[in-house]
Formats: structure tokens, C-alpha cells, sequence
């Protein structure tokens, strides 16, 4: 069966080149998707391709690595997976893997710790993430390797956030997040031949100061929202939001901004009561009269 799959290559030209030090094929996905696919699925060991070479010969044999995913495909190796990252497309390598096993067993901590050791989980948030001054997680929580999240002071996320930090994901200071808040740096070509080949890319995530993310929002790769904004609930953020509004929907869009009649309000434009509204006044040094 796998011969017959590539004897269909023996009109096609020559442009495989072997690395006989990798033990690796460099292939052109656009040339050869239906190689690529068939060494992604890690079945095949050898491959007998024939085609004409120069001298006459009508058989390859072709070494292929055992492990589709670490090898490059294409017309070049792809480089670090730090320098590529938000670069351009890659495959994430050894390097890449052995970082997100890092990430997982400070997540195992993390997510079976005594939920009523608050010590304990704000340590482990610290040792995880890149934290400005005080972080507080609500567990579980679910990244791919911690170290590419950055967060202001008083940050804090409700229970089941996940961010996949293929790129950096930066977050301003006093932002909250409800549950099952999602942030995708990490995207696949859209073209399935393209895909196939395990290529991905990644794309920053950045939110400003004071944000409020609303629950099961998913905000997707490349988005920045705005400071002093609230993202409502079930929202799919696909583009930028601006400051200080209201944004909801999927897609997600402005709703309305937010002004200083929102100052005295809580759930629907309810006015807050006057002893709340009072110890709101004194933690801000406003004047309640005013």
C-alpha cells in the first residue's frame, strides 16, 4: 500500500534531499503533501521511492526519522522554537517539549495543592508566571509553559482559566477574570495540506490595566483589548478592543462606553447603596457628597 502511495512520484521531479546525519527527509509540503502526511503518521520507517536519477537508477531508499513532529519539513530546518515563535510558522521541537513538561509538573502542584492553603497557591502562582506584585489563581488552571505570561498587580483569575502561551500574553494591572476565561496565542494554517505538516504559529495576547473579562470569554491569537474595559460573558474576542467600553457577542463588538454615570452602578444600572457606596468613596479619597 505505502509503495503504491508514492509510486505516483515517478513523474514527479526530484527534490528530496536526505540529511544522512539527522536520518531525516527535508520535504517540500507543496510539492509532496501526500509524504508528508504519510511520515506524520510515524508508520513507515523506510520509504522506497521510485524515481530517475541521473546515473539510471530507479530506486531510493530513503531513511525517515521516528519521530514526525521534531523533525523539520520544508524547503529549510526551522529554526529555535524562541526565535521563531511570533516570527513565522515552525514545529515545535525537543527544546519546546521539554519546556512544557516543566510547565505541566509545576501545574500538577498547582492544581492538586489544598484548596484552602492560600500560601501555598500563591507561591506556586509566582514560581509559574511572570508576576508584577500580588497574583491570585483560582486552580485549576492550564497553560503551555507559564513562563510567556506576564501580569500586573492585583491580578486574578477565576477558576478553569487557560492560556495557551505559544507567544507572549501581557496583562495590566487589576484585571479579573471570571470562569473559564480562554487565551489563544497559538493558531494552524488555515489550508489543510498546510496544516497537515505540523506547522503553527503564535500571535501576542495583551490586555490593559483594569479589564474586566467576563466568564467563558475566549479571546484568540494577535487581539489586544484596551484598558478600563469590560469583555461580557461568552464572548469571542477575534479583534482589538478599545479602552475604556463595553464589548460583548461573537464576534465580540462594542456595546456602549463606559463613562462616569457607570461610577455608582452595579448589576443593570442598579445605584449602589449608600454604606457601600461610602467605603468606595473613602478606599478612592473621594468625596461621597460629590
Amino acid at each position: 500500500m505505502y509503495f503504491a502511495l508514492v509510486y505516483i512520484l515517478h513523474y514527479v521531479p526530484w527534490i528530496l534531499q536526505l540529511n544522512n546525519q539527522a536520518g531525516y527527509l527535508i520535504i517540500d509540503p507543496e510539492e509532496f503533501p501526500d509524504i508528508v502526511r504519510s511520515l506524520q503518521t510515524g508508520a513507515l520507517q523506510y520509504l522506497f521511492i521510485p524515481v530517475k536519477m541521473p546515473d539510471g537508477r530507479i530506486y531510493k531508499k530513503v531513511r525517515t526519522n521516528q519521530q514526525p513532529c521534531n523533525r523539520p519539513i520544508g524547503n529549510k530546518p526551522h529554526g529555535s522554537y524562541s526565535e521563531k515563535r511570533c516570527k513565522s510558522c515552525y514545529i515545535a521541537d525537543a527544546r519546546v517539549a521539554e519546556e512544557m513538561k516543566q510547565c505541566r509538573r509545576i501545574l500538577q502542584k498547582l492544581n492538586f495543592l489544598d484548596r484552602s492553603d492560600s500560601e501555598a497557591i500563591a507561591e506556586v502562582v509566582h514560581s509559574l508566571i511572570n508576576c508584577e506584585g500580588d497574583a491570585w489563581i483560582n486552580p485549576p488552571f492550564y497553560c503551555d509553559y507559564g513562563k510567556h505570561i506576564h501580569v500586573g498587580r492585583n491580578f486574578f483569575a477565576n477558576y478553569n482559566c487557560t492560556i495557551i502561551d505559544v507567544a507572549e500574553v501581557t496583562i495590566g494591572m487589576n484585571c479579573q477574570m471570571a470562569p473559564n476565561v480562554s487565551i489563544y496565542t497559538a493558531g494552524h494554517p488555515v489550508h489543510p495540506d498546510t496544516r497537515n505538516t505540523a506547522f503553527e504559529y503564535g500571535m501576542p495576547v495583551t490586555i490593559g490595566d483594569n479589564v474586566w473579562i467576563g466568564g467563558s470569554t475566549v479571546i484568540l491569537p494577535g487581539v489586544h483589548i484596551g484598558s478600563n474595559t469590560v469583555i461580557g460573558a461568552g464572548s469571542v474576542v477575534t479583534h482589538d478592543i478599545p479602552d475604556w467600553v463595553v464589548a460583548a457577542g461573537n464576534p465580540c463588538r462594542v456595546l456602549r462606553p463606559v463613562t462616569d454615570a457607570d461610577r455608582r452602578t452595579d448589576f443593570r444600572h442598579r445605584q449602589i447603596d449608600d454604606e457601600a457606596w461610602r467605603q468606595i468613596c473613602a478606599m478612592n479619597h473621594w468625596d461621597p457628597d460629590t
